[in-house]
């Protein structure tokens, strides 16, 4: 058991326009249980749009896990901020897309803790 979360994994995707695929962010060695905190804002005022993210993974006993976080509207910040149980060898993914039309710029940010 570890004395202190600890952050295992990090990652910035900015500048943004497109959807962003399926990306392993982590991928643990051993069950345990992660804190991930994902942010996906719009960089400024634009059309309207429709943001979504969506963090995928599996548990120790090969249950696959989704959670995702919608928002809608000229200018947002969605979040994600899960505690859950990871399985050993098990990647952490994260995947975004911003619709609209002309294009807006975002940014995805993601952070790993490892609670135990």
């Amino acid at each position: 058991m570890k004395c202190c979360p600890q952050i295992v994994a990090s990652q910035d995707f900015t500048g943004q326009t497109g959807a962003l695929a399926a990306t392993t962010i982590y991928t643990p060695t051993s069950d345990g249980t992660f804190l991930i905190l994902v942010a996906n804002s719009t960089q400024a005022n634009g059309p309207a749009t429709l943001g979504i993210a969506t963090l995928t993974t599996t548990d120790e006993y090969g249950n696959a896990i989704s959670k995702s976080a919608t928002a809608a509207g000229n200018s947002f910040t969605l979040q994600i901020q899960e505690v859950l149980r990871v399985g050993s060898g098990q990647p952490i993914q994260i995947s975004a897309a911003l619709g609209g039309s002309p294009p807006v710029l975002y940014d995805v940010f993601v952070v790993i803790l490892q609670l135990e």
